[in-house]
């Protein structure tokens, strides 16, 4: 073929151009994809530990809002997670447990070769994390540690104590919810007794809204030979006995448990138990009375039975247990609060005074030596009530309004003090 005198080879030159730029284009298309599929990748594993960081603060300042550790008794651990199945001993629950249920895949199944998963101090500086308020002052640094894969994030926040409380029932002496047997010396308007109130309480009043009241479910009782009532020289009053069908001006006085001391009240109480280091699952240890002590036999199950004739003895080697001022709570579960457990019977005995709340879901005996008062806050029984001895439960305003202030409302930051800061190696 006879080639044409102006064909120079240009489109070809043209066309080797295109596909060579089309193959580097291509190239940089790649390498672009794969750098940004890397820098996403890491970028996910640094909020994922940011987000574990940041959320490890929050879980732990909702610790220090149930429970501030104001006292070297009270000092907060530090927390260390190792690995979701066998997390370290803490004072919160379990961090993973926390994220799956909220159906949050937990990002670090092992640990990493930069450290825990997650650790938490608490200190007054970050330079001095002691685990407890020192000095007093009501605030606190939190710092945080997340490690996920080779990624590290550490925060650093000053938190605070915010007073407030909760408020826990007045004008209740006793709520039993069974039958009230006296068997000791006195009658039960000697035993039950009404004193330090505020207003608008009034302790002499026999009806209306601020009467002491003494609610009883079931029958009261007076043992054979009991003497004839024999005040002993006190000169307090006893509360109002309400009963299921107790009535003023035709409407009904009576009201149930929930509503006077709530199921949501216990669990603080047990989150506070639990912080404090004063949780039993078991009959806990002579002497063991001060502060939020929680006997839970059934460790939170719904489903639990307690064993036939089972008791719990509480005494103490000490007098007073708590004072007017720093009162404290014992509450003896055996099954989920609200519940009646008939099995389960509750022993305080000794020549002890007792400042703050009862609360069980069984039985309650009261057998104590002496003529001084017994127990000086409250007292609420699921089941039945037997005093023996020389009892007295007083009704004591000032113990009922302190207990709310041992709870801080919440703990909440400082405002400018949230750091994010060079992770230790």
């Amino acid at each position: 073929m006879k080639r044409q005198c102006d064909q120079k080879g240009s489109t070809l030159l043209i066309v080797l151009g295109v596909v060579a730029a089309l193959a580097i284009m291509a190239t940089a298309l790649v390498t672009l994809t794969s750098n940004v599929m890397s820098n996403t990748a890491t970028n996910r594993v640094n909020i994922t530990a940011f987000n574990a960081c940041e959320s490890a603060i929050d879980t732990t300042m909702l610790q220090l809002g149930n429970s501030w550790p104001n006292t070297l008794a009270k000092k907060y651990q530090t927390w260390s997670l190792q690995t979701p199945t066998s997390p370290t001993p803490s004072p919160i629950p379990s961090f993973v447990s926390a994220m799956k249920s909220q159906n949050v895949e937990w990002p670090s199944p092992k640990p990493t070769a930069l450290g825990p998963a997650i650790n938490v101090w608490v200190g007054d500086s970050p330079q001095s994390l002691l685990g407890w308020d020192a000095d007093g002052d009501g605030k606190l640094y939190v710092v945080s540690q997340a490690c996920v894969g080779d990624r590290r994030t550490r925060v650093q926040v000053q938190v605070e104590m915010s007073q407030g409380g909760i408020d826990f029932p007045r004008g209740v002496d006793l709520w039993c919810g069974g039958n009230l047997w006296d068997n000791g010396t006195n009658y039960t308007d000697n035993n039950l007794k009404v004193s330090d109130v505020s207003l608008p309480r009034v302790k002499t009043a026999t009806s209306g809204p601020n009467a002491i009241r003494a609610y009883i479910g079931g029958t009261l009782t007076l043992g054979s030979g009991t003497a004839a009532p024999d005040y002993d020289n006190l000169s307090d009053y006893p509360p109002v006995v309400t009963l299921p069908s107790s009535t003023e001006g035709g409407v009904s006085t009576w009201k149930s448990l929930e509503s006077i001391f709530s199921t949501s009240l216990v669990q603080r109480c047990i989150a506070k138990a639990k912080a404090d280091g004063t949780y039993y699952t078991t009959q806990p240890p002579v002497g063991s009375m001060s502060g939020f002590v929680v006997i839970d036999l059934s460790n939170g199950s719904p489903t639990y039975t307690v064993p036939a004739n089972t008791k719990i003895t509480i005494t103490s080697t000490v007098t007073p247990v708590n004072s007017e001022t720093v009162p404290g709570v014992l509450i003896v579960l055996g099954g989920p609060p609200g519940t009646v457990t008939p099995n389960l019977t509750c022993t305080m005995t000794g020549a002890t005074t007792y400042y703050g709340v009862v609360y069980t879901t069984g039985n309650f005996q009261s057998s104590a030596a002496g003529t001084d008062p017994h127990i000086r806050g409250a007292v609420f029984v699921q089941g039945n009530v037997t005093f023996l001895g020389k009892d007295h439960f007083y009704y004591h305003d000032n113990c009922i309004q302190n207990l709310g202030l041992q709870f801080s409302l919440t703990c909440k930051q400082v405002e400018g003090t949230w750091r994010e800061v060079k992770p230790l190696p």
